[in-house]
């Protein structure tokens, strides 16, 4: 019995990192929904950016206000145009 536990050990030291198709399609989950979430965010600030220049606010409140460069708010009033 205590070469059964023994082994058991063995195994389980030598993979420490070792993972089951599950975790790796969790883990994959997990990315895909950080991704969505972020692509998400990175949209509304977009929309925000393009409802004030709507309003004809300045370029650099604009940029203040979404955390965009100006350069991003600029390319946002190209693609309005």
């Amino acid at each position: 019995m205590s070469y059964l536990s023994a082994r058991t050990f063995q195994k389980d030291f030598a993979r420490p990192n070792y993972k089951t198709v599950a975790d790796a399609l969790r883990e994959q989950e997990e990315a895909a929904k950080k991704a969505a979430r972020e692509e998400g965010s990175k949209q509304q600030v977009e929309n925000m950016a393009r409802r004030m220049l709507a309003m004809n606010k300045p370029l650099t409140e604009i940029s203040e206000f979404n955390g965009l460069s100006e350069e991003q708010v600029k390319a946002l009033t190209a693609e309005k145009a």
